[in-house]
């Protein structure tokens, strides 16, 4: 609040000698002197700098009373000389208000005297300067996000101009205050752009004709890494401070927090900056702060982690990126660890390696250059490979990684041989007839009749959880159709009622027919669902579901098809004449010592251009096989005893055309049962044999 003097009265000689001494003690500030009564007067105080800009904010006082403006200002003062204290104010355009008046750790004026003469306006100057503040490194470069302020306040600010009032004694020899020695300033370091909470003050003169004044902030500046207790650098450690990530050779630009550089560090990284060391080692992560010294050292040198010490060092490189990968494996076989295999690796660059697998069935190759690889097993003998099938995996190695590949393995065990000995409609129409009536000449047991065989044609054709057979009367009947009683197994009447064949039937009911024919003999075990009838490679299986198709499209001519094709089957044509049933040659399996010269032909119809495999006594001590193939191609001939133990390979390899002759020369293998086995591109065939005394 504006207050004013109190009246004085004073003689003309008192006053003029006022009048000089304040002409001798003020001539900077000045009042407009006019002829005027004494007493109160209205007037507008400025306080302005030498270009007349005004320094907005400033305080002036009346000395010897409590009065004081902050300008500009109105107020009531006595005409005559008067002593004012004034304290100016900083101008910028970062300050709220466009102004601030330091306080705190500041404060500076001066005291004037002033003729107040009864003018309306009275300006009173303090010099100032235009000065540019910035923070800058020991290279003078700018330090992005530093910020400065007055210290003690607590506020900082962005570099830029402002308007600063001169603190030079030689120009205001009645200055007073904390700032007499010069403005006392906060300077707040930065990182990565931000300002962090770590400050120093400052004190700097401010003379008339400066134009910028430099906070310097020493910065370390490096590419950094993470180093063990001898110094040297580790691959794949880290460090973390203030929230960022670094890897060795990363470059980082630290503030000095030496307190021997700056006496006055405050805040919380006065201390040091926290770091967070992940070593790459069993150790782990630990954490650690580190001073920042005036040559751009680390201190500590080391911090404890985990046991060991680690520290931060500059001059670290970026470690080269690593190339390769680790392929790691195992081996199984009749799923349980197979130790003892061999592997072999060929990585990108044609590099063959090795590796057996261990107690466990584990093996490892470290190192393997990334890209394309290949990992090959070596099938022990009596075993074969089953994931994969070839025993080889491509795979694509990726740097830094671990790529893990598994062989599956197997015992070798005989094939089951093929079934293809069935009966025709003939022959079940007569066991339904006879199971009818619960007498007569039968050969299938009255249950299997009734009950056993037509329940596992429905549950095992017509109610498959995929792909099931619906033909209604030979797969399931449905009195209701989409009623509530639902499809069930035929009873013996409803087989009777699709076999037999009264005068002349139907495509369609042929076909019916002949298809309950085929799963009768299935389930009766006279047919092989793994049966191949083609040359194409199509099983049963598949036949049975083909036929039941062509019988449910409601085409005439595919009914007839249908009927033709499971006659054939029923016939036991196809797929040639399997295990001794309908055999070519002798019809006999080949009995070693008894049956010299004579040949069986245990796979393939010699209406097909397929492979055959048959086997004949040789001139010597032995039993020749013969390979037939329609094209040549690759080959194996393995022959197995009769629990499915793999006995010998007899062949291997790229065969040609035609006829190849391979003898067993049987050796010290005992009498009994054995089972050869032909692999080709053809598919697989069978043969027996049998070894006499």
């Amino acid at each position: 609040m504006d207050r004013m003097l109190p009246p004085r009265t004073r003689s003309l000689a008192g006053a003029a000698a006022l009048c000089a001494l304040a002409l001798v003690l003020t001539p900077p500030g000045r009042a407009e002197a006019q002829p005027g009564p004494g007493g109160p007067s209205p007037v507008t105080i400025h306080v302005v700098d030498q270009n007349g800009q005004e320094l907005t904010g400033s305080v002036v006082r009346l000395v010897g009373t409590s009065s004081e403006w902050q300008t500009p200002a109105d107020a009531m003062l006595d005409f005559g000389p008067q002593l004012f204290n004034i304290e100016p104010a900083f101008q910028g355009a970062m300050f709220a208000g466009g102004w601030a008046r330091p306080t705190a750790a500041n404060g500076l004026s001066r005291d004037e005297f002033v003729f107040v003469d009864g003018t309306p306006v009275l300006t009173i100057v303090w010099n100032t300067a235009q000065v540019a503040l910035d923070i800058v490194d020991q290279g003078n470069a700018a330090v992005p996000g530093a910020a400065w302020g007055f210290a003690g306040e607590g506020a900082f600010f962005a570099p830029g101009t402002v308007t600063a009032p001169i603190t030079d004694e030689s120009v205001y020899s009645t200055m007073q205050g904390a700032s007499l020695g010069g403005w006392n300033f906060a300077v707040r370091a930065a990182f990565d752009g931000q300002a962090i909470d770590l400050t120093r003050n400052e004190t700097r003169e401010v003379t008339d004709g400066m134009t910028s004044l430099p906070f310097e902030w020493r910065q370390s500046t490096c590419n950094m890494g993470v180093v063990d207790a001898v110094g040297t650098p580790i691959r794949g450690a880290t460090w973390t401070m203030f929230g960022h990530t670094f890897a060795a050779g990363d470059a980082i630009t630290l503030p000095a927090t030496d307190a021997s550089l700056y006496p006055t560090l405050a805040g919380a990284l006065a201390a040091g900056i926290p770091a967070s060391l992940f070593t790459n080692t069993a150790d782990g992560t630990g954490a650690a702060t580190f001073a920042v010294l005036a040559d751009g050292a680390l201190a500590p040198a080391f911090a404890p982690v985990g046991g060991s010490n680690y520290g931060l060092r500059c001059g670290v490189s970026a470690f080269p990126p690593i190339t390769t990968g680790i392929l790691d494996g195992t081996v199984l076989a009749d799923g349980t660890p197979r130790p003892g295999a061999n592997v072999t690796l060929v990585d990108v660059n044609g590099a063959t390696r090795t590796a057996v697998s261990d107690a466990v069935g584990g093996f490892v190759f470290p190192n393997v250059e990334q890209g394309a690889s290949v990992v090959a097993i070596t099938v022990p003998a009596g075993l074969h490979a089953v994931n994969p099938a070839s025993g080889q995996w491509n795979v694509n190695v990726a740097p830094e990684a671990t790529t893990t590949v598994q062989f599956t393995l197997e015992s070798d065990v005989a094939p089951p041989p093929v079934v293809n000995t069935p009966e025709t409609w003939n022959y079940w129409r007569k066991e339904v007839r006879a199971a009818l009536r619960g007498k007569g000449a039968h050969s299938e047991s009255f249950a299997n009749m009734s009950e056993n065989f037509p329940q596992t044609i429905f549950d095992q054709f017509a109610h498959a959880l995929t792909d099931p057979v619906v033909v209604e009367g030979v797969t399931q009947v449905d009195p209701d159709g989409s009623g509530p009683a639902g499809p069930g197994r035929l009873a013996l009447a409803d087989m009777s009622g699709t076999l037999d064949k009264t005068g002349i039937s139907s495509a369609l009911e042929d076909a019916r027919r002949e298809l309950l024919v085929i799963l009768l003999n299935v389930v009766s075990q006279r047919l092989s669902l793994n049966l191949v009838i083609d040359a194409q490679g199509t099983t049963l299986d598949q036949e049975i579901h083909r036929l039941a198709a062509m019988i449910n499209d409601g085409l005439r001519t595919n009914d007839r098809t249908a009927a033709n094709h499971g006659a054939w089957i029923n016939s036991g044509r196809a797929g040639g004449r399997h295990n001794g049933a309908r055999t070519h040659g002798t019809g006999e399996p080949l009995a070693y010592g008894d049956l010299a010269g004579e040949e069986q032909t245990l796979m393939g119809d010699p209406a097909r251009a397929t492979a055959a495999l048959t086997a004949m006594r040789s001139s010597g001590a032995g039993v020749r096989f013969t390979i037939t193939l329609p094209a040549p191609g690759p080959a194996t001939l393995d022959l197995y005893d009769v629990t499915g133990r793999h006995v010998a390979r007899l062949w291997e390899g790229e065969t040609p055309a035609g006829v190849t002759a391979v003898t067993w020369p049987r050796g010290s293998a005992r009498p009994g049962v054995y089972f050869a086995r032909l692999i080709s591109a053809d598919g697989v065939d069978n043969a027996k044999v049998v070894v006499a005394q």
